[in-house]
């Protein structure tokens, strides 16, 4: 007897194409993703055809390309392991335009520049024997102006919790300084003299996996969404993904993916077998550290803002040759509690568009930790609100690359 499709009897299927739009047939004992708020939203080109003609009667259509756009959410967790083993719903931050890198053991970022970079230019190399417990951001400020040797840094953990602060660490053009007591040496290179307030970020990771965004090279997957008897297929979709974590809450990823629609056609629910994976961290403890203040904030939202366009050909079929990632906006908001600037100056952020560094993690066990940090964070609005009775912002910030290499302008590490 047949009967109504039920909402709660869904299935994802996820998994990387090897050849870019040919299907890479996810099966449920490898691919299937824990989700929730699966949409399916099938996106048909109408070919309108009409005439003048006596009859007022509308002429029939035809459906030119075919695409489908799925729309899900997954919770921020880890899988429980560590080292560097992604949790598997990591795979779609591949197919949204990231590069993931497997760090079996610790390891440091590269030293990124704070700020608009400023003469003298400063090259630097990270070394040492990492002992890490925790991810750790590390700013590198130069204290006092000067030549090599002359030249002081003050060194701060951005959790306080997790390391002390350093102060006048003579600095010395190819020497290396201890950043830290995790292990960590960077050692700068420059000629002339370095000027009082140049800063640089660096972050110390335990063995696990990092995720950056990426400019080529982009990675596509095969989609299937089973509604209890149903299957939709989508290939060669790419994604976007927004991130939100509410103060005392577990956090959710939210992605959106588009490809090519594959004609819809019976098909039971697969058998799955998900990933054993902890609870999901809660929201708590968070370190978060926007320019060295620890503003008193309720949320933390992530926009990956990757944008996505169609490519025609008329040697293709539908003329549809599938999706392209065409570019990426990231930004990012925040809810702080309007302050005093004897609390922490959070207008002049606003008032100097000033660059400035940003870390929090979700979670604090490793293994089921999940870390965002950001070197080069500038507020675009800061709007109050009523909260509870409370003044807030409503936080506003993009995020940009200051180096020429780029693609480093947000990392997502879990550990």
């Amino acid at each position: 007897m047949s009967g109504a499709l039920l909402v709660g009897r869904t299935a994802l299927l996820a998994k990387l194409e090897t050849s870019f739009d040919v299907p890479a047939n996810p099966t449920g004992a490898l691919d299937a993703l824990l989700i929730d708020n699966c949409i399916y939203d099938p996106d048909f080109k109408t070919l309108e055809r009409k005439f003048h003609k006596p009859s007022l009667s509308p002429n029939p259509i035809r459906v030119g390309r075919k695409l489908g756009k799925v729309k899900f959410d997954v919770e921020v967790a880890g899988n429980g392991l560590v080292g560097a083993s992604p949790p598997r719903w990591a795979r779609l931050l591949k197919g949204c335009g990231m590069l993931e890198t497997l760090r079996a053991a610790p390891s440091s970022s590269p030293v990124l520049p704070v700020g608009m970079p400023s003469s003298p230019r400063v090259s630097w190399a990270t070394s040492g024997t990492l002992v890490p417990t925790a991810p750790v951001v590390y700013i590198i400020k130069v204290a006092t102006g000067g030549s090599s040797g002359t030249a002081k840094f003050d060194i701060t953990a951005a959790d306080p919790d997790l390391d002390a602060p350093q102060t006048a660490v003579a600095a010395t053009s190819g020497t290396a300084v201890d950043v830290g007591t995790k292990g960590l040496k960077c050692t700068p290179t420059w000629t002339g003299s370095l000027v009082e307030g140049q800063a640089w970020v660096v972050a110390l990771m335990p063995a696990g996996v990092t995720y950056t965004p990426r400019s080529s090279d982009f990675e596509s997957l095969t989609l299937g969404v089973y509604y209890d008897g149903g299957q939709h297929m989508i290939t060669g979709s790419f994604g976007t993904m927004t991130m939100k974590a509410n103060a005392g809450e577990d956090a959710k990823m939210s992605f959106e993916f588009t490809g090519r629609h594959v004609d819809y056609q019976d098909a039971p629910l697969p058998t799955t077998i998900f990933e054993d994976q902890p609870l999901p961290p809660i929201f708590e403890n968070a370190k978060l550290n926007l320019a060295g203040m620890q503003p008193v904030a309720d949320a933390f939202t992530f926009d990956a803002g990757v944008g996505l366009a169609e490519r025609s050909s008329v040697n293709a079929d539908d003329g549809f040759l599938g999706m392209r990632i065409v570019s990426r906006a990231p930004r990012m908001g925040l809810t702080p509690e309007a302050q005093t600037v004897a609390e922490g100056n959070l207008w002049e952020l606003a008032e100097q568009g000033m660059i400035a560094p940003f870390s929090t993690r979700i979670g604090n066990s490793l293994g089921n930790c999940v870390h965002f940090w950001t070197p080069g964070a500038q507020v675009t609005g800061m709007p109050y609100r009523d909260k509870n009775g409370i003044r807030n912002h409503e936080m506003a910030l993009a995020l940009s690359s200051l180096t020429g290499a780029g693609d480093d302008e947000y990392f997502i590490h879990i550990c």
